[in-house]
């Protein structure tokens, strides 16, 4: 896969891999290599985060303006789901997208000020923030009860992965060890382990989570 500017979130639905790309969305065929899909956003310069609702539908974050866009990928369309400052991590599952913050203006967008909210699209796109933390909060998972978000923290050397339990409330940092750039993770379930790069660090964390 060649041509891409700066590519930052990706998803997978079917046999076609999408990557958000400054202000376009592009889609490349597992198999073949080439572009697929290609569609540019409006007025957008950083498209962020993706995740999956179905076989038809998936939502990106913009940071710059603030917005979640839900994307029908068969005829090539979308249309804005909710404003959302800073707009970074997604994570959907069962008619709850769970988003994340940079910060708390596109102007101070790493003021560590970001917040962890759900949005019920099964009630009119409710929004309800969910733990007392902030930070600059970059990718989001959920597995089980658990959501983790990573967190860049207020320096080069001070990211984390935070926890919210969704049945407890509780609030937990994952391990107590820093990251250098705590950036967008991923969550392989069957070996229960989270891989996280460290953007600053240069390099891949492999943790095991706890059952």
């Amino acid at each position: 896969m060649v041509g891409l500017d700066a590519p930052k979130g990706m998803a997978l639905i079917g046999n076609t891999l999408y990557i958000s790309d400054i202000d376009t969305l592009r889609g490349f065929d597992l198999k073949t290599k080439k572009e697929v899909f290609s569609l540019v956003f409006e007025g957008v310069n950083f498209l962020n985060d993706i995740t999956v609702k179905d076989s038809n539908t998936l939502f990106i974050s913009a940071s710059d303006v603030g917005t979640i866009y839900e994307v029908n990928v068969s005829n090539k369309s979308y249309e804005k789901l909710i404003d959302f400052t800073t707009a970074n991590g997604l994570f959907y599952e069962d008619g709850i997208l769970y988003a994340a913050e940079l910060g708390s203006s596109a102007k101070t967008m790493f003021d560590g000020k970001g917040k962890l909210y759900k949005i019920d699209l099964k009630n009119n796109n409710t929004l309800s923030k969910l733990g007392s933390f902030e930070g600059v909060l970059d990718g989001v998972h959920k597995v089980g009860d658990k959501v983790y978000v990573s967190d860049w923290g207020n320096s080069k050397k001070s990211g984390i992965v935070r926890i919210y339990d969704l049945k407890t409330k509780k609030e937990s940092v994952l391990k107590q060890e820093l990251f250098m750039g705590s950036a967008d993770f991923w969550i392989d379930e069957k070996s229960n382990k989270l891989y996280l790069p460290q953007m600053i660090g240069g390099k891949v964390s492999i943790i095991e989570l706890e059952k």
